[in-house]
């Protein structure tokens, strides 16, 4: 299940990217949650500190 939520957040964050959505950007905190849900933790956190790099540039 977190192989295919990460797969999930990798399009979205592509997706945001190019449009830059209030949306997207809810979608994605939801993913992070999901994934916290299930316990990866560690995953959600990694996928937080790159999502918070890609936003800086």
């Amino acid at each position: 299940m977190a192989e295919k939520i990460s797969l999930h957040i990798a399009k979205n964050f592509l997706v945001y990217q190019q449009e830059k959505t209030p949306e997207i950007l809810t979608e994605i905190q939801g993913d992070f949650a999901t994934l916290e849900r299930f316990e990866v933790v560690g995953m959600a956190k990694r996928f937080r500190r790159i999502f918070d790099q890609l936003n800086q540039d």
